[in-house]
């Protein structure tokens, strides 16, 4: 006879005394959403020394970290300033916007070769040692607490993505777990000065990034991880983040922003950037599918490019996108 998961034979248990007429047993214990909330406060509080603001809205949690530090720093070059007179022509990304139209996501780009000329003012922008300390703090934190809601002892996943979502139903029908939140967006607020660096990220990719077993590799997560620094002068005095707008993460909106990320990335700060002769297209459709192929998203049916350069507009299907891989 086939070794049964303990959840599965707890399912039909539930099954055969409901129609005996005999006790219901109880549901495993489930880690919920607001005693993970409970338990990231402390671990902030007791560990850290830490008082961070948070906010559930729909699948997104907020966090808010205000400090009296500062946010940036300004940091030597180790050569100090310099210039060449000597030009390099090479593929220059002049403008990019990502969308969704419909059920179609909507790619405008600008590309086009152009002499650039290398040169340094002798500082750069940098983050300080504290303020990296409290965001690796944070991470840990969250995923210690998040980690387990929604989780189900004893459960199991199969591999068959029908057969997994049956599963799940009838697990879900009897257990009735919370869910874990889609995204995590984290605020931190230098207050001072009037700077701020927003956060975006998948919790399944934080979860991944932290973990022995699964482990996401950092140059893919930092892919993932979407992050924005941006002065406002609202920013001043706020230890409420009275000027934030806590709505919940669209799915869309992370994709489209990914995408962007990772086609940037491609064209300012890879070691491997394009070469003058290389296919752009080509290359933004594998920003694409790697932007969607990780959370199997299926919610569009194509891909529009269009060369604002050149006028051109490509359609793929959705099905053609799976070809591309980075």
């Amino acid at each position: 006879m086939p070794n049964r998961n303990p959840l599965q034979a707890a399912g039909l248990l539930f099954l055969v005394l409901a129609w005996g007429g005999c006790d219901i047993p109880s549901p495993p214990p489930v880690v919920t959403i607001t005693e993970a909330q409970s338990k990231f406060s402390k671990i902030c509080r007791d560990e850290f020394k830490y008082s961070p603001l948070t906010r559930t809205v729909g699948n997104t949690v907020w966090i808010y970290f205000p400090m009296d530090e500062e946010l940036l720093t300004l940091k030597p070059s180790p050569d100090g300033p310099k210039s060449s007179d000597q030009a390099k022509e090479k593929p220059s990304l002049r403008f990019l916007d990502v969308k969704f139209d419909m059920r179609t996501i909507h790619v405008r780009f600008d590309i086009a070769n152009a002499k650039q000329y290398a040169q340094d003012p002798g500082y750069q922008f940098a983050y300080p040692e504290h303020w990296q300390q409290k965001q690796q703090n944070l991470l840990s934190a969250v995923v210690r607490a998040y980690g387990d809601v929604g989780e189900i002892p004893g459960d199991l996943e199969f591999k068959d993505k029908r057969k997994d979502g049956t599963h799940n139903d009838l697990v879900n029908a009897y257990v009735k777990p919370d869910k874990a939140p889609d995204f995590f967006v984290i605020v931190f607020a230098d207050m001072k000065n009037g700077m701020e660096m927003k956060n975006i990220t998948n919790f399944t990719d934080l979860k991944n990034a932290f973990s022995p077993t699964v482990p996401l590799a950092q140059e893919e997560f930092t892919m993932r991880f979407l992050s924005e620094v941006y002065g406002n002068a609202a920013v001043v005095d706020d230890r409420l983040g009275r000027h934030l707008d806590w709505t919940a993460v669209d799915w869309r909106d992370f994709l489209s922003r990914q995408i962007k990320q990772r086609i940037n990335f491609k064209f300012t700060q890879s070691d491997f950037p394009p070469s003058a002769d290389a296919d752009f297209e080509e290359l933004i459709l594998k920003a694409v599918s790697a932007s969607v192929a990780p959370y199997q998203f299926e919610d569009f049916d194509s891909v529009k490019l269009t060369d604002m350069n050149t006028g051109r507009d490509v359609i793929i299907t959705k099905a053609q996108l799976a070809t591309f891989k980075e």
